[in-house]
C-alpha cells in the first residue's frame, strides 16, 4: 500500500508552493509529497522515529524505487549506501533523490531559509545543501518513495536542470568554504557532461559539444575519461555509420548500462 497526493497550487512553481506550505504549517516536522510521487505506509513512521532518537539530525530520508505512469515498478536505486551523508558527498551528488523523500525539523527552515522561488528544477538540491551547511543530514536504507518516472517530470528538461545546477553551484561557492570548490567543479562537469551524453541521444550534436566544453573547461581531466571518449565516439559514429546502425548501437549503450547497474536487495 502507498500514498500520493492530491495536485494543489497548480498555478505556482514548485518552491513557491512548498514555501506557502511551510509558512502555514505547524508542527515540529515537515515533509513534502510531490502529486506525481507515492509514500510507503511505514516512510514517515520511521523517518520520525530517527529524528526522535537523533536530535542532531536536520533531515531524513530514504532511498528511492522509480516506478511508471501507472505506478509499477521499474528500477531502484541502491544508494546511499550508508546512513550518514556529509556536506561534501552532497555537494558531488544529490543523495536526496527526490523531493518527496525527506523529513525535515522546521528550525531547519529558519536558519537556512526557505526554497529559492527564482528555481525550480533543481531547487530541492539548493535547499538540502543549505540546510547541510548546518545540520546533519542521514537517510534510512530502505526504499520507502516511489518516484513516478514519465514525460512531465521536470527532471527530464536536462538542459533546464544543468543550467539550473551550475547556478547552484556557483551560489555554493559563495557560502561554502574554500576546499569545497574542487567538489564543486568536479560536479560541475559531471553534470556538463551528463547534459552532453543526453543532447548526443537526441541528435542535438552542437549543444552536446557546448556542453562537453564547459564539462572539459571546469575539470579538465574529463577529457581522459572513457564517458568522454566514449561521447565523441557516438557523435562520430552517427557521422559514419547509417541510422539504424546507429539506433542499434544506442540501443545497446542503454542496455549494457541497466545491466551492470546494481539491483537492490
Amino acid at each position: 500500500m502507498v500514498y500520493g497526493a492530491t495536485p494543489r497550487q497548480t498555478r505556482q512553481l514548485v518552491s513557491s508552493a512548498r514555501n506557502a506550505g511551510i509558512l502555514q504549517s505547524k508542527g515540529e516536522y515537515i515533509a513534502f509529497l510531490d502529486a506525481d510521487d507515492l509514500w510507503l505506509p511505514t516512510k514517515l513512521e520511521k523517518q520520525i522515529d530517527y529524528l526522535d532518537t537523533h536530535p542532531d539530525v536536520g533531515l531524513i530520508s530514504t532511498r528511492v524505487n522509480i516506478v511508471d505512469s501507472r505506478a509499477q515498478y521499474v528500477r531502484s536505486f541502491t544508494v546511499p549506501t550508508k546512513e550518514s551523508i556529509s556536506l561534501a558527498e552532497l555537494l558531488s551528488y544529490n543523495y536526496i533523490l527526490c523531493g518527496s523523500t525527506p523529513v525535515v525539523r522546521r528550525t531547519c527552515f529558519k536558519t537556512a531559509g526557505l526554497f529559492d522561488a527564482a528555481l525550480s528544477s533543481a531547487a530541492d538540491w539548493d535547499m538540502w545543501i543549505r540546510i547541510g551547511l548546518h545540520y546533519k543530514i542521514a537517510s534510512i536504507l530502505e526504499n520507502l518513495v516511489c518516484y513516478r518516472k514519465h514525460t512531465n517530470n521536470m527532471s527530464s528538461n536536462v538542459e533546464k536542470m544543468a543550467t539550473e545546477i551550475a547556478k547552484i553551484l556557483e551560489k555554493s561557492k559563495l557560502i561554502l568554504a574554500p576546499d569545497n570548490c574542487e567538489i564543486i567543479n568536479r560536479r560541475y562537469g559531471v553534470c556538463m557532461l551528463e547534459a552532453a551524453w543526453y543532447m548526443s541521444t537526441c541528435g542535438k550534436y552542437r549543444k552536446a559539444i557546448r556542453f562537453s566544453i564547459k564539462a572539459f573547461s571546469a575539470t579538465p581531466d574529463v577529457a581522459l575519461s572513457w564517458s568522454f571518449a566514449k561521447l565523441y565516439l557516438f557523435i562520430f559514429a552517427k557521422k559514419v555509420v547509417n541510422q539504424q546502425q546507429y539506433n542499434l548501437l544506442i540501443r545497446f549503450h542503454k542496455t549494457s548500462k541497466r545491466l551492470i547497474m546494481p539491483k537492490a536487495k
